[in-house]
Protein backbone atom coordinates (compact mmCIF):
# COMPACT_ATOMS: atom_id res chain seq x y z
CA UNK A 1 0.00 0.00 0.00
CA UNK A 2 2.88 2.00 0.70
CA UNK A 3 4.69 1.92 -2.79
CA UNK A 4 1.33 2.24 -4.49
CA UNK A 5 0.45 5.67 -2.49
CA UNK A 6 3.86 6.55 -3.52
CA UNK A 7 3.71 5.69 -7.41
CA UNK A 8 0.18 7.90 -7.49
CA UNK A 9 2.21 10.75 -5.43
CA UNK A 10 4.81 10.69 -8.04
CA UNK A 11 2.34 10.17 -10.96
CA UNK A 12 -0.05 12.25 -9.98
CA UNK A 13 0.61 14.72 -13.02
CA UNK A 14 -1.81 14.63 -15.59
CA UNK A 15 0.52 13.24 -18.53
CA UNK A 16 1.94 10.07 -16.30
CA UNK A 17 -1.92 8.93 -16.95
CA UNK A 18 -0.10 6.08 -19.22
CA UNK A 19 2.46 5.20 -16.50
CA UNK A 20 -0.52 5.14 -13.81
CA UNK A 21 -2.32 2.88 -16.61
CA UNK A 22 0.89 0.75 -17.08
CA UNK A 23 1.60 0.48 -13.21
CA UNK A 24 -2.17 -0.73 -12.71
CA UNK A 25 -2.20 -3.54 -15.15
CA UNK A 26 1.22 -4.36 -14.30
CA UNK A 27 0.10 -4.62 -10.87
CA UNK A 28 -3.19 -6.53 -11.38
CA UNK A 29 -1.41 -9.04 -13.78
CA UNK A 30 2.04 -9.50 -12.66
CA UNK A 31 2.96 -8.39 -9.23
CA UNK A 32 -0.25 -8.89 -7.18
CA UNK A 33 -1.12 -12.38 -8.28
CA UNK A 34 2.24 -13.76 -7.45
CA UNK A 35 1.89 -12.50 -4.17
CA UNK A 36 -2.19 -12.77 -3.73
CA UNK A 37 -2.28 -16.81 -4.85
CA UNK A 38 -5.72 -17.92 -5.76
CA UNK A 39 -7.09 -14.21 -4.53
CA UNK A 40 -9.37 -13.04 -7.89
CA UNK A 41 -8.23 -9.54 -9.09
CA UNK A 42 -10.52 -7.38 -10.99
CA UNK A 43 -9.57 -5.75 -14.33
CA UNK A 44 -7.15 -2.86 -12.90
CA UNK A 45 -6.89 0.08 -15.32
CA UNK A 46 -5.65 2.71 -13.11
CA UNK A 47 -3.22 2.64 -10.42
CA UNK A 48 -5.76 4.87 -7.78
CA UNK A 49 -7.63 1.47 -8.26
CA UNK A 50 -5.12 -0.63 -7.13
CA UNK A 51 -4.75 1.45 -4.18
CA UNK A 52 -8.59 1.68 -3.22
CA UNK A 53 -8.69 -2.25 -3.95
CA UNK A 54 -5.84 -3.03 -0.91
CA UNK A 55 -7.29 -0.39 1.05
CA UNK A 56 -10.58 -2.30 0.91
CA UNK A 57 -9.51 -5.88 0.72
CA UNK A 58 -6.26 -6.17 2.55
CA UNK A 59 -7.81 -6.95 6.04
CA UNK A 60 -10.23 -9.29 5.00
CA UNK A 61 -7.34 -11.10 2.86
CA UNK A 62 -5.15 -11.25 5.78
CA UNK A 63 -8.00 -12.73 8.05
CA UNK A 64 -8.59 -15.01 5.55
CA UNK A 65 -4.76 -16.36 5.64
CA UNK A 66 -4.27 -16.49 9.31
CA UNK A 67 -7.58 -18.59 9.33
CA UNK A 68 -6.19 -20.83 6.28
CA UNK A 69 -2.52 -21.28 8.37
CA UNK A 70 -4.30 -21.76 11.47
CA UNK A 71 -6.64 -24.84 9.92
CA UNK A 72 -3.98 -25.93 8.20
CA UNK A 73 -1.79 -25.79 11.63
CA UNK A 74 -4.60 -27.51 12.97
CA UNK A 75 -4.72 -30.57 10.43
CA UNK A 76 -1.25 -30.92 10.33
CA UNK A 77 -0.85 -30.83 13.97
CA UNK A 78 -3.64 -33.41 14.55
CA UNK A 79 -2.29 -35.47 11.76
CA UNK A 80 1.04 -35.77 13.74
CA UNK A 81 -0.44 -35.88 17.06
CA UNK A 82 -2.49 -39.57 15.44
CA UNK A 83 0.76 -40.62 13.89
CA UNK A 84 2.56 -40.24 17.29
CA UNK A 85 0.11 -41.90 19.38
CA UNK A 86 -0.34 -44.69 16.97
CA UNK A 87 3.07 -45.02 16.65
CA UNK A 88 3.25 -44.91 20.87
CA UNK A 89 0.16 -47.53 20.81
CA UNK A 90 2.02 -49.90 18.66
CA UNK A 91 5.43 -49.73 20.99
CA UNK A 92 3.54 -50.04 24.11
CA UNK A 93 1.28 -52.87 22.70
CA UNK A 94 4.40 -54.29 21.49
CA UNK A 95 6.37 -54.22 25.58
CA UNK A 96 3.43 -55.46 26.52
CA UNK A 97 2.60 -58.31 24.68
CA UNK A 98 6.60 -59.12 25.14
CA UNK A 99 6.42 -58.75 29.02
CA UNK A 100 3.51 -60.72 28.90
CA UNK A 101 5.28 -63.29 27.24
CA UNK A 102 8.02 -63.33 29.66
CA UNK A 103 5.18 -63.69 32.37
CA UNK A 104 3.68 -66.77 30.55
CA UNK A 105 6.98 -68.34 29.86
CA UNK A 106 7.97 -67.54 33.50
CA UNK A 107 4.61 -69.40 34.82
CA UNK A 108 5.50 -72.54 32.91
CA UNK A 109 8.73 -73.48 34.30
CA UNK A 110 7.69 -72.54 37.90
CA UNK A 111 4.85 -74.85 37.28
CA UNK A 112 6.95 -77.98 35.46
CA UNK A 113 9.62 -76.98 38.15
CA UNK A 114 6.77 -77.94 40.70
CA UNK A 115 5.87 -81.02 39.25
CA UNK A 116 9.22 -81.76 38.49
CA UNK A 117 11.21 -80.96 41.82
CA UNK A 118 8.11 -79.75 44.28
CA UNK A 119 7.39 -76.91 45.73
CA UNK A 120 9.73 -75.87 48.07
CA UNK A 121 12.01 -75.45 44.96
CA UNK A 122 9.45 -74.29 42.64
CA UNK A 123 9.23 -71.39 45.53
CA UNK A 124 12.69 -70.81 44.90
CA UNK A 125 12.85 -70.63 41.25
CA UNK A 126 10.04 -67.87 41.01
CA UNK A 127 12.08 -64.79 42.43
CA UNK A 128 15.17 -65.72 40.16
CA UNK A 129 13.57 -65.88 37.14
CA UNK A 130 11.45 -62.92 38.00
CA UNK A 131 15.14 -60.58 37.89
CA UNK A 132 15.40 -62.71 34.08
CA UNK A 133 14.46 -60.05 31.09
CA UNK A 134 15.50 -61.57 28.20
CA UNK A 135 13.23 -64.00 26.72
CA UNK A 136 15.85 -66.27 25.22
CA UNK A 137 17.62 -66.47 28.45
CA UNK A 138 14.09 -67.98 29.62
CA UNK A 139 13.56 -70.23 26.66
CA UNK A 140 17.20 -71.88 27.60
CA UNK A 141 16.04 -72.67 31.13
CA UNK A 142 13.10 -74.66 29.86
CA UNK A 143 16.03 -76.73 27.62
CA UNK A 144 17.92 -77.10 31.44
CA UNK A 145 14.94 -77.88 33.31
CA UNK A 146 15.02 -81.31 30.85
CA UNK A 147 18.80 -82.05 31.44
CA UNK A 148 18.80 -81.12 35.21
CA UNK A 149 18.92 -84.09 37.42
CA UNK A 150 17.97 -82.98 40.63
CA UNK A 151 16.26 -79.48 42.18
CA UNK A 152 19.67 -78.27 43.34
CA UNK A 153 21.03 -78.39 39.81
CA UNK A 154 18.43 -76.74 38.32
CA UNK A 155 18.68 -73.69 41.01
CA UNK A 156 22.41 -73.34 40.53
CA UNK A 157 21.27 -73.27 36.64
CA UNK A 158 18.79 -70.50 36.90
CA UNK A 159 21.29 -68.87 39.75
CA UNK A 160 23.50 -68.77 37.12
CA UNK A 161 21.63 -67.02 34.13
CA UNK A 162 20.21 -64.57 36.15
CA UNK A 163 23.48 -63.02 37.38
CA UNK A 164 24.27 -63.76 33.82
CA UNK A 165 21.28 -61.23 33.12
CA UNK A 166 22.11 -58.50 35.52
CA UNK A 167 25.88 -57.80 33.99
Amino acid sequence: MGIVHALLDWLKAPEQTGLRRDFAVWFGRVFLPKRLPGVQLPPLGELSEVYHMLAENLESWTDQWKREGMQQGLEKGLEQGLEQGLEQGLEQGLEQGIEQGREATRHILVRQVRRRFGLTIAEQTEPLLARIAELRTLEDLGDQLLISPDGEDWLRAVRHMSVGEEH
